[in-house]
């Protein structure tokens, strides 16, 4: 049986950025903390172990002009594939 895991947007933060400060999106997705946040003309979703300050060195980003959706998917892919299957 598969279960949802809900990912809700937890805060708003603020992104730096040389030329501008920019709104971030932190999402929680199994534990894990998303930070969404604009770079380039695209995204990147920085990814963060529970508890940890320090984000991925393989968390996705995109420079091309895109949508946050896409990227957002992309880390959880990401992370659904760290934790690999689980047995109940």
């Amino acid at each position: 049986m598969s279960e949802k895991v809900a990912a809700q947007p937890l805060q708003k933060a603020r992104c730096q950025s040389s030329a501008q400060t920019r709104t971030m999106t932190i999402i929680d997705y199994k534990g894990y903390r998303i930070e969404v946040c604009a770079v380039g003309r695209g995204w990147r979703a920085s990814i963060f172990s529970p508890g940890s300050t320090s984000p991925w060195p393989n968390s996705p980003a995109n420079l091309e002009k895109s949508g946050t959706e896409e990227i957002v998917a992309e880390a959880k892919r990401i992370i659904d594939k760290h934790l690999g299957p689980r047995l109940l």
